[in-house]
């Protein structure tokens, strides 16, 4: 996948639009589609591409390039048959790499899995900037607001982490965040000799722990200095 990938977000309901303009603002480059000609007129001007369209028609997506789409958001939950539809295209005609879908129930959630869907994504439990802020970091795996100002990350190490122990990082003093946890994968091999690998969490880690690559760190604080770490 290239450094600044091209997004299509199909659907600017609330969460597509919250979606699109989160993406556009961290300087991503964006297609946004509704077949509302009034919604794709409210996000002409902050988005790259502002189509309306009635995606549902393969031929329409493809006139506008979709085929060169490497990540999509399809936002159309309420319409059932056309979410299914889309999904579809995107995944299996036009070979997008990554699709990921909102659904309005698990019934609607089983079934775009089924076609192959990346991720399902249920908006009463993630919001549209959150899901942006994971779809543009490929080192983040989860973002938990808890207010305005803090929030809980979980993220892959930072090469610079690796091999210094937590007292040597100094995180809280350095950036004023907490390690609560990590998460590290660890090799096995079974009673046939086949080899694979175990993830075990450790809960609250002793100033002396390690980091290894490949740590999946969990941390909170202000969202100022969990950005900092997210660029490091």
């Amino acid at each position: 996948m290239k450094p600044n990938p091209l997004f299509a977000v199909i659907g600017l309901g609330r969460f597509g639009q919250s979606v699109a303009e989160k993406l556009a603002e961290m300087g991503m480059d964006v297609i946004a589609i509704d077949k509302d000609e009034d919604r794709v007129n409210e996000i002409s001007n902050i988005v790259n591409h502002a189509v309306q369209l009635n995606a549902t028609n393969e031929s329409s997506l493809r006139e506008i390039g979709m085929q060169d789409v490497e990540i999509a958001v399809v936002a159309v939950g309420e319409d059932i048959a056309s979410s299914i539809l889309i999904c579809s295209y995107l995944k299996n005609d036009l070979k997008i790499e990554r699709v990921i879908a909102k659904a309005i129930d698990t019934r609607h959630g089983a079934v775009l899995s089924k076609l192959s869907v990346d991720s399902v994504i249920y908006p009463e439990r993630e919001s549209g900037k959150r899901l942006a802020e994971r779809l543009v970091s490929k080192n983040i795996f989860d973002i938990i607001d808890f207010s305005e100002t803090h929030s809980l990350m979980e993220i892959r190490t930072p090469d610079i982490f690796v091999e210094k122990t937590l007292a040597e990082l100094d995180l809280r003093k350095k950036y004023n965040i907490n390690v609560i946890a990590l998460k590290r994968k660890t090799p096995t091999i079974s009673e046939n000799s086949l080899s694979s690998f175990n993830e075990k969490t450790i809960i609250s880690p002793k100033p002396e722990e390690i980091i290894i690559k490949g740590d999946i760190l969990i941390i909170i604080g202000e969202k100022k200095n969990l950005e900092i770490i997210r660029k490091l």
